[in-house]
């Protein structure tokens, strides 16, 4: 049998506001923020507050689409006991666009369903700082004890999109706040640089 035919389909997808996204996994759906300009300034504001929320997710426009959460997927290949949970299918089956709105709205509910999951997976490759008699500290990864530190922030991070055999599969992608050493500033910092990149590039088609 033929491997699935695999089509990459992340530039039709909406990054340009995917990245403008302040999006918590463990908070509530009403307090996911988008950045948005004004005057000239970066500013905040609700998500389903702002004119974003009824944007299609992608152009051109999608109605279905199968998502699954890139951490959980690729715990497979370090425990292959691990058995992910069932992709999430959001399907409109008058054929209409997704939006941004039904998007975030379906995929909150999706992660917060698996949020234990996620949790572990997140801390099996987080590391919790170890001090050495030198002064030097470094991430201590243990196989088997999970760590993430309390009150922790998952934010999402970033979306992949490709085609197999007719199916739009999305890939959600997650930042556990100090993940890689990487401060949660700097990550936002980032994530509006890949949005103003993305914005450039749609611009140009």
């Amino acid at each position: 049998m033929a491997p699935p035919r695999l089509t990459d389909l992340s530039r039709h997808i909406r990054q340009d506001i995917f990245h403008r996204l302040r999006w918590n996994t463990l908070d509530a759906l009403d307090n996911i923020e988008i950045t948005t300009k004004r005057h000239g300034e970066e500013a905040f504001e609700p998500l389903f507050d702002s004119p974003y929320a009824n944007e299609s997710m992608a152009q051109p426009p999608l109605s279905h689409v199968k998502v699954r959460v890139a951490e959980l997927l690729s715990k497979q290949t370090y425990d292959f006991q691990y058995e992910p949970p069932p992709e999430l299918s959001i399907d409109n089956h008058d054929d209409s666009p997704i939006t941004m709105k039904q998007f975030v709205t379906e995929v909150h509910a999706y992660l917060s369903k698996n949020i234990d999951e996620i949790k572990t997976a997140k801390g099996d490759l987080y590391g919790e700082m170890v001090t050495l008699e030198d002064g030097r500290t470094f991430r201590q990864i243990v196989y088997g004890r999970p760590y993430l530190p309390p009150d922790i922030g998952i934010f999402f991070r970033r979306i992949f999109a490709c085609e197999s055999d007719g199916d739009v599969k999305i890939r959600v992608f997650l930042y556990a706040e100090g993940e890689s050493a990487r401060p949660v500033d700097t990550f936002w910092s980032l994530r509006l640089r890949d949005a103003h990149t993305a914005e450039q590039e749609r611009q140009g088609y």
